[in-house]
Order: structure tokens, then sequence, then C-alpha cells
């Protein structure tokens, strides 16, 4: 992707009105792709410098209990630091590891266990801030055999973090509608509720269905992953046993999407020794897959954002009135691409656009 088409992605990715959690996944890799770097973080700083959730581009589940262990003090450290920077000077600002924060940063077990094996080396953090008030930061990291951040890159860095203020501190004004986004897992319980086998996709939406999140036991609806994974499995098999008891399905939402739980048998011949199967299906919401399909087709400016709204379900008069456009001006952009996607209606245009929605 081009410079200038990066940065519009960021920047229509914050204009897009779903909140700071919703977006926060996508932004962390719509800005490698204005400055090279990943993976990617950001940390939610509250006004009190006291830090929230955490949203990590690429998390290692392996590395969980590390994290969970460490990040609380190593942050505590870091926060006594920006808020020296802030006294300062109040507002954006940019630095590295390098630059002494941490004198000892490259010599602990966080740096050695964690930042090292997953590339990050060299950081470049920005803080975001609106009127005074800190939101988050942003860090972006390399690895240890690629260049540090340059002047340059924290500049355009320090460019985008108004619009990254502008998209944390958006409040939807009504639900997001989620889409299958294609991922899914599967888990395997034996007859007593134990885990007898995961997929690595299952591995990694259960990391990203208990997270972002503050450092502490990692929990699903209120549930230990554990206790909820073997509720679904004697909720199941009351049902086999002609009992009743709640539909084997549950939902969780948080910054990564939504991610739906659903326990199914095999192996029924065997009664009640047989093993239960839970799936578990990655959801998000649908303007972010839209928006990132929208980039990979060969559609004008234009065309994009006419069809950005048309697959949302707006008439071609309310796409209109929110261009700013005539009517008939919208039609000949809608038949445009339409034409050029090869789509003969609304269901086959979504489809389209979303089949360019993967990640690359």
């Amino acid at each position: 992707m081009k410079p200038a088409a990066a940065k519009a992605y960021v920047r229509q990715l914050c204009c897009l009105g779903l909140g700071g959690p919703a977006i926060m996944p996508e932004l962390l890799r719509a800005l490698a792709a204005v400055i090279p770097s990943g993976p990617n973080v950001f940390a939610e700083v509250r006004p009190d410098f006291e830090p929230g959730y955490a949203v990590l581009e690429n998390p290692v589940p392996e590395a969980l209990e590390l994290y969970a262990r460490e990040i609380q003090g190593a942050f505590r450290r870091v926060t006594d630091a920006l808020k020296d920077w802030w006294r300062c000077r109040p507002g954006p600002v940019h630095w590295g590891h390098e630059r002494a924060i941490l004198d000892d940063f490259y010599r602990s077990d966080m740096y050695h266990h964690l930042w090292r094996p997953i590339g990050q080396h060299h950081a470049l953090q920005g803080m975001v801030s609106e009127r005074g008030r800190p939101l988050g930061l942003i860090n972006l990291y390399r690895n240890v055999g690629e260049p540090p951040f340059s002047e340059r890159e924290a500049d355009e860095l320090a460019r985008l973090l108004p619009y990254v203020a502008h998209g944390l501190t958006a409040r939807p004004t009504q639900d997001a509608v989620f889409d299958d986004s294609g991922r899914s897992g599967q888990i395997i319980l034996d007859n007593a509720g134990r885990l007898t086998h995961q997929s690595e996709t299952a591995k990694a939406l259960l990391y990203l269905a208990t997270h972002p999140g503050e450092p502490g036991p990692v929990k699903l609806f209120g549930l230990s992953v554990k206790a909820l994974l073997k509720k679904l499995a004697g909720d199941l098999s009351a049902i086999a046993q002609g009992k009743e008891a709640p539909t084997p399905v549950v939902c969780r939402q948080n910054a990564w999407g939504r991610f739906v739980f659903r326990a199914y048998r095999l192996d029924a011949a065997a009664g009640e020794n047989g093993l239960t199967l839970i799936t578990v299906g990655h959801q998000e919401p649908r303007q972010l897959r839209l928006l990132r399909g929208l980039r990979n087709v060969p559609l004008s400016a234009k065309e994009r954002e006419v069809c950005f709204w048309l697959a949302q379900g707006h008439s071609l008069t309310e796409v209109s009135r929110r261009l700013h456009v005539k009517p008939g001006t919208a039609k000949k952009y809608a038949d445009a691409a339409y034409l050029k996607l090869d789509a003969h209606n609304r269901a086959e245009l979504v489809e389209r656009i979303t089949a360019h929605a993967g990640y690359s």
C-alpha cells in the first residue's frame, strides 16, 4: 500500500465511530503500514496515569503468564517516567527504550523472555491525549536487527495521534453488526470435562477472547476458561440425557471482536463416555471488514465510499445525502462499482468486498 493510502486508511478507521477498543487491533496493523513495525501494542492510560486495558498485535499465548505477572510492575515504572514527561510537556510525546526511560530495560526478564522473542527491541511510543487528558500509549516496535525509528517517523506518528484520540473517544450510537471473520478453532473435552486437544487457531482465539484486559486471572463471562468449557460440556450432557438445560452456546465480545462458543457431542453412540467438541468462531464488526476489503478492490475513492454505505444496507438516496452529492451522481458511482466487481445485487457486492478482507 502506498504511504498516502496507508495514512488515509488510519484516518478512516479513526472516524468510523466504533470506539477505541473496537478499532484498536485493526489500527495497530494499519499503523504498521505507515511506519514499518510490529508487533505493536496499545496501552490505555487513565487520567490518573493508572494502566487500563492493553491490546497486543499478534499476541503469543505462551507469553501470557509472564505478561500477566510482569506487565503491571513494568507499566508502573513507565508511567512514573511518563508523569515527568507530562509535567514538562503536556500532549503527544515520543521516545524509545533507548532514550534512557528505563535504564535497565535491556537487562530485564521482560525484555529477554517477552519483548525480544516476538521482535520488540527498538521502540517508538506516542502519547494519545485530548484536551490535556492522557488517553493511552501507542507503542511501535522493531526487532534487534532492524534500524531504530527516525525523527521523521516520530513526526509521522505525532501527526496521526489526534486522529487516534478521535477514534478512542468515540461513543457508538448503535450496536455494531458482526460478520464471521473466517477464523475458527476446535477444542475437545473428555467425559470429565478435561481438555484433551485444542487446535492452534483455538488456542489463539481463546487468548483473544480473554484479552485485552487488565492483568489477572484469565476469565470468560466471569468464569475461568476451564470452568466455562466444563459448563458447556455439562449443559450438552444434560440435554443428551433428556434434562432441561441452557443451549450450549455462549458469546463473548471485546476489542478483538465477538467470539461464539458452541458445544456438540462426538461419538454420541458412546453415551456419557463420548467426547465433547467445542467450536470457537470469531466475528468482527462489518464496518471494519468492509473498510479493510475496500482497500484491495479496483475501485476509485468515490466508488469505494459509495460501496461502503451501500454494503451496510443504506439506500442510494441516503448515500447521496451522506456524501453530499446528487442521487444521480451516487448512482453513477454505484453502477460503475457493480460493473467492475461483477456484482448484480447488494449481497454479491458485500461478498466481493469481504472476499478481499483477509489479513495480508
